[in-house]
């Protein structure tokens, strides 16, 4: 018999999110609630991370455009503090782990699924640097003993933001939890195919694509830091390359205490170990970035896997944890 190519790519789908899930066993601690707005995992009863299924409204006074789902907030450490932060008034789309695509060639269009300032101004009549752009989670694919499947559509609006927006891309994105030595550990796979008609480009860029952080807003220069797996910091991690990197801070403005969370680059991904872009300026952003020195593309019909590792951790990051998790999470 002779498979359909839609059949065996819905086979290998299947196959991929079978032997990528790190949890051999069913942890009957882990809990994975779903709800109008949101799908949770709990361990223990504690919330370790929160799925953004429905529109989250921007800050009071800020452009509808900033509506925005399909992201991970708040994502807790061991402790029960929040190790993310969202709309941040220096960037309003921002929201705490996601993953979008910044600078794309699609034909004659130039879609940008990360800045959602040019819906705004496409609605207003005016001049944007590139062509609107949107990822937009439709719903549950499957929940599982330890997390969940959701699907995103990553959509353009070729005609302008006022008409409907054309489908590029289909993600299924496969999020599950594990627990090793009191660190929740957090796998996050994501398949990415192109359902439209061109190929969709991607020229190299300082930023975007992979997965993306944004750090709790007291988070600043005198009280959080960067580690990377080069043992690089905030002063100079800019642009390298790093298999894991580690960021950690206060977790309150009041309380000295530290935590953190590290995210680790699968072996496997694009141009990996992927280029970084982190800030000097005292706030905490993070991006693993696959195209930040070499171009790629994803052709009309064709599937990518983007696979990363998130360690969510209580205290200061342990350079020697961390090696030996990335070791048995490429060696897997």
């Amino acid at each position: 018999m002779i498979l359909s190519k839609r059949i065996f790519r819905n086979f290998l789908t299947t196959l991929f999110f079978a032997i990528t899930s790190h949890a051999c066993y069913a942890d009957n601690a882990i809990d994975v609630v779903e709800s109008a707005d949101s799908i949770q995992i709990r361990y223990k009863g504690k919330l370790v991370l929160n799925y953004q299924l429905s529109d989250l409204e921007p800050p009071t006074g800020v452009d509808s455009a900033y509506l925005k789902n399909g992201f991970i907030h708040p994502l807790n450490s061991p402790s029960g503090h929040a190790l993310t932060g969202i709309h941040p008034d220096d960037h309003y789309h921002h929201t705490g782990i996601w993953q979008a695509w910044v600078k794309t060639k699609y034909g004659s269009h130039t879609p940008d699924f990360w800045n959602l300032k040019n819906i705004q101004l496409s609605r207003e009549n005016k001049k944007s640097k590139s062509t609107p752009a949107r990822v937009n989670c439709i719903g549950i694919k499957s929940i599982h003993d330890n997390g969940f499947t959701v699907i995103l559509h990553h959509l353009a609006y070729l005609k302008g933001a006022v008409q409907e927006p054309t489908v590029i891309l289909v993600e299924n994105l496969k999020i599950s939890l594990s627990v090793i030595e009191g660190n929740y550990i957090i796998d996050y796979d994501s398949i990415q195919e192109n359902v439209a008609n061109d190929n969709l480009e991607f020229p190299s860029y300082r930023y975007g694509g992979g997965l993306a952080f944004r750090g709790p807003h007291h988070w600043n220069a005198d009280n959080s830091d960067y580690m990377s797996s080069k043992g690089l910091s905030r002063s100079n991690s800019h642009t390298s390359k790093a298999k894991w990197v580690a960021m950690y801070g206060s977790i309150s403005p009041e309380e000295s205490e530290s935590h953190g969370l590290a995210l680790l680059c699968h072996s496997q991904n694009f141009d990996a170990p992927q280029h970084i872009r982190t800030w000097d300026n005292g706030k905490m952003f993070f991006n693993y970035v696959p195209t930040q020195s070499k171009p790629f593309e994803i052709k009309a019909g064709q599937r990518i896997i983007q696979k990363y590792r998130i360690v969510a951790y209580s205290g200061l990051p342990n350079q020697n944890l961390l090696e030996s998790l990335y070791k048995s999470y490429i060696d897997q």
